[in-house]
């Protein structure tokens, strides 16, 4: 038996698809823009705290599938950089994120 069955529920799995692409995006530029080094799966995996390596695998593939990061998520070290494609994406979620946080610091006032 799991955790939480002997209650009725059941815990949540995480999923690769919890990490969001706005810090998927900013992980991977931060590593390779900043002179950081390279982004690898060892390197976001840590970032993104998920139980398995697999986890960000997945995610960075679909990163990649979706054209906004190139690298190789084979398994190997992965080297993943933002293509142009994804520096617009990011740049578009930042904004996303900056205009959230004024309109919940306006609600509050």
């Amino acid at each position: 038996m799991t955790a939480g069955h002997e209650h009725g529920f059941r815990r949540k799995a995480v999923q690769a698809k919890d990490v969001s692409n706005l810090q998927a995006l900013d992980a991977v530029w931060t590593w390779s823009e900043h002179g950081a080094g390279q982004a690898s799966l060892d390197r976001l995996n840590a970032v993104f705290g998920l139980p398995s390596w697999k986890l960000t695998r997945a995610k960075m593939q679909k990163l990649i599938h979706q054209g906004f990061v190139d690298g190789c998520a084979c398994g190997c070290t992965g080297s993943f950089v933002l293509t142009p494609v994804g520096r617009a994406e990011l740049s578009r979620l930042r904004e996303v994120e900056a205009s959230r946080a004024t309109m919940a610091v306006a609600a509050d006032a």
